[in-house]
């Protein structure tokens, strides 16, 4: 994710987000949010609906140590959670799976047009940027 919106996130959040000042060995949080800019309304929903809970839990840590795509995947991990913050992180995920990393728009799981390709390299993306950057539609259901 570009650094304006980056930034725009842990001003908002800042709690949330606290271990991008950690280390590496004590947060991934010290290498940024790992995604496309199309994630960031999906991020900044999460990021609401995470916080709000921490608010009617003051005995709640809240406190994200790894946000960041792989392979077509929202990965988004606390600290601690419970069984509501990880419900949220689910739908989160769900609604990355339909979302261009890229730009925000509709999206599929797609893959390089090249063969051979490693699965580290599926992104979701919409059709304008699947054809943009040679990726094809993936054919198979690969997501739960």
């Amino acid at each position: 994710m570009n650094d304006e919106l980056t930034q725009a996130l842990y001003d908002e959040f800042p709690d949330l987000y606290a271990g991008r000042a950690k280390s590496a060995a004590n947060s991934s949080m010290c290498w940024g949010i790992q995604c496309g800019d199309g994630w960031f309304a999906l991020l900044r929903e999460l990021s609401k609906q995470l916080t709000t809970y921490a608010h009617a839990h003051a005995d709640f840590r809240l406190e994200a140590v790894e946000v960041k795509g792989k392979a077509g995947d929202l990965r988004f991990e606390l600290a601690l959670s419970t069984y509501w913050t990880e419900a949220c992180i689910e739908a989160a995920r769900r609604h990355a799976h339909e979302t261009c990393e890229l730009t925000g728009k509709p999206g599929t799981l797609c893959r390089p047009a090249r063969i051979p390709h490693h699965a580290w390299e599926y992104r979701v993306l919409c059709d304008e940027k699947a054809r943009e950057l040679s990726y094809r539609k993936v054919t198979q259901d690969l997501m739960p």
